[in-house]
């Protein structure tokens, strides 16, 4: 968030084509979040398992 509040220029930074940096940060944003739930649910399976 600091990044997208205070550094303007580097959001506007085009990676390929007409994707900005902000547009990559958004997405690898969602993309983390997807990971941890999938990563929470192992751990989760794995704490039942252990509890049986």
């Amino acid at each position: 968030m600091t990044l997208i509040s205070y550094n303007k220029p580097l959001m506007a930074t085009k990676v390929m084509g007409n994707i900005t940096f902000g547009y990559v940060q958004f997405i690898m944003g969602w993309v983390m979040a997807w990971i941890y739930v999938q990563r929470a649910r192992t751990f989760d399976r794995l704490a039942e398992e252990a509890k049986a």
